[in-house]
């Protein structure tokens, strides 16, 4: 997250910076100011609900990973943190790269759904040579490296 954090710091570097006040301000908060992302909405609101760190509360969360993607289910998950968001958004409009005209303008927007954060398990990398059998007597060895141990 850091590099993409440096790739737009350094893309938005050399943007006009804003000229009339302070940002945080009300009136120049609608103004994109040459931002390459901009959304404003007049009004907003919403509920988060972090699901616990419990053994329910998982098996609840990739039951609906289970639902919405078949192939993952009997996939091996760690570290699963569920997000359950009901947001609700007025007069949204959205530019890009500094354009005068909206890219995106709506009355509202409502998002609700579920967001699960999780890692999938994996086996270990293997870290000495591996052997192949080759016919009956032969072996045929493949070098395993391992990032940044070489």
């Amino acid at each position: 997250m850091r590099d993409v954090s440096m790739q737009y710091r350094w893309a938005c570097q050399d943007l006009p910076q804003p000229t009339h006040g302070h940002p945080s301000a009300a009136a120049d908060a609608t103004e994109s100011c040459g931002a390459l992302l901009h959304l404003v909405a007049s009004r907003a609101a919403g509920v988060f609900l972090l699901g616990r760190p419990s053994a329910r509360c998982k098996a609840a969360a990739l039951a609906h990973v289970a639902r919405l993607d078949a192939a993952s289910e009997g996939v091996a998950f760690g570290k699963v943190v569920p997000l359950f968001l009901d947001l609700g958004f007025c007069d949204v409009k959205v530019t890009l790269g500094g354009e005068p005209q909206p890219l995106l303008a709506l009355s509202a927007l409502s998002l609700v759904g579920w967001l699960v954060r999780a890692r999938q398990l994996a086996a270990p990398p293997l870290t000495t040579p591996l052997s192949l059998p080759v016919g009956r007597y032969h072996v045929a060895t493949v070098q395993q490296w391992v990032k940044g141990c070489r």
